[in-house]
């Protein structure tokens, strides 16, 4: 299902500050669906142009457009704050602001500082429960889901014979409680731990696994895995969030997902679904209908638009010398 996007008001003229080379999720859906209403323009960087984007924005003429959309990695983003006041309209498209509150995080309280250089600025956050953390901070942030890209992933229908399967990387630092379910969770039900290296690979793998293992454990919003194994027809086992999370996403227990609360919960339905296929086949084909319906590419271009055009087009006021100086120091 794809989904045209709401053109209005027609007199606003948008630019999409983006990446352009090697970043996973591609974001080029996105980016084609903004510049399908005819008044969104895209600057994509590369690499070395990204290291240096402080510099970048220096060059461009922001004055010229109403509204600004940055889509820019948070450690490079960040390096251009006094760059980013005079950038009218400023929206600003994160999907990584949850590290903002997990104290294992090198960015734990970075993005808030980050974001009050921006007062101007709006905030298209991935969680609803981090969007309202940052809006009881007194930031102007949004809740704008995450998504899959339909262009790269679809439900094929064929057979399914993984019983239940994560793909990605389970080790990290920040991820560790993530780690620990995954691994319990491997050793007790047989849930396969995979990787892949193409976006085909993915797909595929996607379409031969019953039940997708999610363990987003402790970070208060859904990643994009849980939306991808939705939409290729996994049942999907995920983490309950809380904190309102799951009614602002559509996500119903045992109706198109099933959530847990704890690790012996997290056993306890992946054990059901593994024994009830009626119940897994419910589970799989409602939560497929929901990604579908809602979070698709093209959708989460249509929230991120909708944004922009109601921006006032303002900068930020001017800082003075010493409060410029204390942001250069603090960037490092």
């Amino acid at each position: 299902m794809t989904q045209e996007i709401t053109d209005e008001p027609q007199s606003k003229r948008i630019l999409l500050l983006g990446t352009g080379e090697n970043r996973l999720p591609d974001y080029a859906r996105i980016y084609a669906a903004l510049r399908a209403t005819g008044r969104v323009e895209t600057e994509t960087f590369n690499q070395r142009e990204i290291r240096q984007i402080g510099k970048v924005l220096k060059a461009l003429p922001l004055q010229n457009y109403d509204a600004v959309i940055a889509d820019i990695p948070f450690k490079h983003l960040r390096r251009a704050a006094l760059e980013l006041r005079q950038a009218p309209g400023l929206l600003i498209y994160e999907q990584d602001a949850c590290q903002n509150f997990l104290r294992g995080s090198k960015w734990y309280g970075e993005f808030d500082y980050f974001y009050r250089l921006l007062p101007h600025a709006q905030l298209a956050l991935t969680g609803h429960q981090v969007s309202e953390k940052f809006r009881q901070l007194g930031l102007n942030a949004h809740f704008v889901a995450k998504g899959f890209d339909e262009s790269q992933l679809s439900y094929t229908a064929t057979a399914r014979d993984i019983s239940a399967g994560f793909i990605g990387r389970v080790r990290s630092n920040v991820y560790a409680e993530r780690a620990r379910y995954l691994e319990s969770l491997a050793d007790s039900h047989d849930v396969a731990l995979m990787r892949t290296e193409t976006t085909e690979e993915y797909n595929e793998l996607l379409n031969r696994i019953g039940i997708f293992v999610s363990a987003d454990v402790g970070l208060g919003e859904y990643m994009a895995k849980n939306f991808e194994a939705m939409a290729c027809g996994c049942a999907l086992l995920a983490c309950r969030q809380g904190a309102g999370e799951e009614e602002a996403l559509g996500l119903i227990d045992m109706e198109n997902v099933a959530l847990y609360s704890s690790l012996e919960e997290a056993g306890e339905k992946l054990t059901l679904l593994q024994h009830d296929s009626a119940l897994r086949n419910k589970i799989a084909d409602a939560g497929r209908q929901l990604a579908w319906d809602r979070y698709t590419f093209s959708a989460l271009a249509d929230r991120l638009y909708k944004l922009a055009v109601t921006t006032d087009g303002m900068t930020a006021p001017p800082l003075t010398w010493i409060e410029q100086l204390k942001v250069r120091l603090r960037k490092g």
